[in-house]
């Protein structure tokens, strides 16, 4: 799902539009996505904007229902875990895209909150979107 970056490894920039100061990258899987707020090794760095993503889920009643049996016996949750997983994989490409979109090429200081109001599981998402050149 997510790339690990080194040095052997950059960061792909498809096109730099020196006019706008902006890079093209075609593909948003090609944005890198750090946890960190610097980057080692990066020549330059520019801040273009702070990306956000945000996602309201609910499950179905025969899942909620299945979910609160098994929660009486104990166990894990593998319809939640499943639920988890595919809607972190979305959210983590919305981010992409918008960072994509804004002419980044890695989103640094990223971050996934996720609570759960009133039988809903929000997923909120947010980073520094970036041009980086190692």
């Amino acid at each position: 799902m997510d790339k690990v970056q080194d040095k052997k490894t950059p960061v792909k920039i498809d096109k730099l539009d020196t006019k706008n100061r902006k890079v093209i990258v075609k593909n948003p899987s090609d944005v890198e996505l750090l946890t960190t707020g610097f980057i080692h090794d990066a020549k330059t760095v520019k801040y273009v904007e702070l990306v956000t993503a945000t996602l309201v889920v609910s499950r179905n009643v025969f899942s909620t229902i299945g979910s609160g049996l098994k929660s009486l016996v104990g166990g894990r949750l593998q319809g939640q875990i499943k639920l988890m997983k595919m809607n972190r994989a979305k959210i983590i490409e919305e981010i992409r895209e918008k960072a994509a979109a804004v002419g980044a090429n890695a989103v640094i200081s990223f971050r996934i909150d996720v609570d759960n109001v009133q039988g809903f599981v929000n997923f909120f998402a947010y980073g520094t979107a970036v041009i980086i050149k190692y």
